[in-house]
């Protein structure tokens, strides 16, 4: 299962539950499937990415899928997944 982190600039937390590296096969995180943390994969291997984003308080409990990859490190990473937030209209 993949870790939870907290979003920089929103107030829920983020998992990956999916992804798959350039080329490779899509990995289904929360149906058993390795994590990203646990791969030997990062930021700058992925292809697209799915994201599981919850927010308690609000009510907020989404899925998206980005495919704008590869990423330049960990930090683009969650720049590109805030951006996204903002997209689907998640508060601050």
């Amino acid at each position: 299962m993949s870790q939870w982190y907290e979003s920089p600039d929103h107030d829920g937390v983020f998992s990956v539950a999916g992804w798959e590296p350039i080329g490779g096969d899509w990995h289904d995180v929360e149906n058993g499937d390795t994590s990203l943390e646990d791969s030997q994969f990062g930021p700058g291997d992925m292809d697209q990415v799915t994201i599981h984003y919850v927010n308690s308080e609000t009510g907020d409990d989404i899925y998206f899928t980005m495919s704008s990859g590869p990423w330049m490190d960990w930090a683009q990473f969650v720049d590109f997944m805030d951006d996204a937030l903002d997209g689907y209209g998640i508060s601050e």
